[in-house]
């Protein structure tokens, strides 16, 4: 249950506008409601699981506006933790975001984004992270960085039917040790990928029903136990059924729960299947060798609060990956340029010892804006490619292939863990 905040927040902002953060339970009713409104009782009813249920959201996470007492605009931090390259990052969403019609366009969002990245910072995040719609959060520093959604469509015609040999069944919370066994494989598919504790894992499977994260876990199994799941969510874009998260350990696996999916979109009147799902996944090779149509991709979209702070928690993996390089015994100091101020990353015998920020040299290897350089950090982009799309981006002649090294693209994609 959640705890009493003394410490609230209680910002006036003008005009009988007040911006709140969350003291006690009972303050919860009127920013699930504007939720409700705005987009649908279920987000209403996650926001309200989140707030109590969820692990680690604290009160303080929970930001609205009210107007003469009455909640009219939210917005909520929900907490991730990513892996890349085996360095943990903390990461929190900037979610719920909902403002009632007679109230929009007042600034409210910004105000409220305000509180809420300070609230990043107070929390220590490496990253905030957001599933917003295109352009609107530009403003605020945000920029597409990782794949989201999107994905490939099977039409009946081309899914499978057949004697797999596996049981597939909805699991229970008694299959979370299993779940989360399984989960662990996304280590070997993706280099950065949404970690899991046991924690998240139960919530997802006792406290996201009734909300709008609400779907279905189905497991495979054979005599052995389990060797596969999918995630089949109840609310989603598009008329097929989704498939949002998949992991199988072997190939027939991915053939049961591909089966059964299909299987369920025929019994549910559905058009086909849709597998959001990672490039690497077991299912979507399969779906491509059936003759699956890619719809791409959206992106998530990023803010790093302090780049430096990032690629000095990032120096192990990129050590790592000097160590397995033609720069194993380098050393020297590469200097990144983003045009207000410079990061200076200290080599030493193929390590990265120390990133420091300093005042823009007059000189540099990479000269970049922040919302570009933010992209080849975490593996979205490549030099080449950001070169070739933006004219500023400048990389000095001869530091390309230190660049390349140091920031590779990574296989990236974001399961959800609410």
């Amino acid at each position: 249950m959640l705890n009493e905040d003394t410490s609230a927040v209680c910002r006036e902002l003008g005009d009988g506008l007040v911006l709140r953060t969350l003291g006690a339970e009972a303050e919860l009713d009127g920013p699930c409601a504007v939720n409700a409104v705005v987009h649908g009782p279920g987000v209403g009813a996650l926001l309200r699981n989140l707030s109590l249920h969820y692990p680690d959201v604290e009160p303080r996470d929970i930001i609205w506006v009210e107007d003469q007492g009455n909640a009219v605009s939210t917005v909520c931090g929900i907490p991730w933790c990513l892996c890349l390259d085996g360095v943990d990052l903390h990461a929190l969403e900037l979610g719920l975001v909902a403002t009632l019609e007679g109230w929009r366009g007042r600034g409210l969002q910004r105000a409220m984004v305000d509180c809420f990245r300070e609230r990043v910072k107070e929390r220590g995040a490496h990253l905030s992270i957001i599933q917003g719609i295109p352009g609107f959060y530009r403003q605020f520093g945000y920029t597409h960085v990782l794949p989201l959604e999107g994905g490939l469509v099977l039409e009946h015609r081309q899914l499978p039917v057949t004697e797999h040999g596996l049981r597939v069944r909805e699991a229970t919370p008694d299959d979370i040790p299993s779940l989360a066994a399984l989960y662990q494989g996304l280590a070997r598919e993706l280099d950065l990928y949404a970690t899991r504790s046991e924690k998240v894992w139960s919530y997802l499977l006792q406290h996201a029903a009734g909300t709008g994260t609400e779907g279905e876990f189905w497991v495979c199994e054979h005599a052995g136990g389990a060797v596969g799941y999918a995630f089949l969510p109840k609310q989603h874009f598009g008329d097929e059924l989704v498939v949002s998260e998949a992991v199988a350990e072997r190939a027939d696996a991915a053939l049961a729960m591909l089966a059964h999916a299909a299987a369920l979109s025929r019994e549910r009147g559905t058009p086909g299947v849709r597998l959001s799902l990672h490039d690497g996944s077991m299912l979507s090779q399969l779906a491509r060798s059936l003759g699956a149509r890619d719809t791409g991709r959206y992106a998530w979209q990023v803010w790093c609060p302090d780049l430096a702070a990032l690629l000095d928690t990032l120096r192990p993996a990129l050590t790592a990956r000097l160590r397995t390089s033609a720069w194993a015994d380098h050393t020297g100091d590469l200097v990144i340029n983003v045009y207000r101020y410079a990061l200076r990353l200290s080599l030493e015998d193929g390590a990265v010892r120390s990133v420091v920020r300093e005042p823009s040299p007059g000189h540099a290897h990479l000269r970049a804006h922040e919302d570009q350089l933010l992209p080849l950090v975490l593996g979205h982009r490549t030099v080449g490619e950001l070169a070739g799309w933006h004219p500023d981006f400048l990389v000095r002649p001869g530091a390309h292939p230190l660049l390349e090294t140091l920031f590779p693209r990574l296989r990236a994609f974001l399961y959800p863990v609410y």
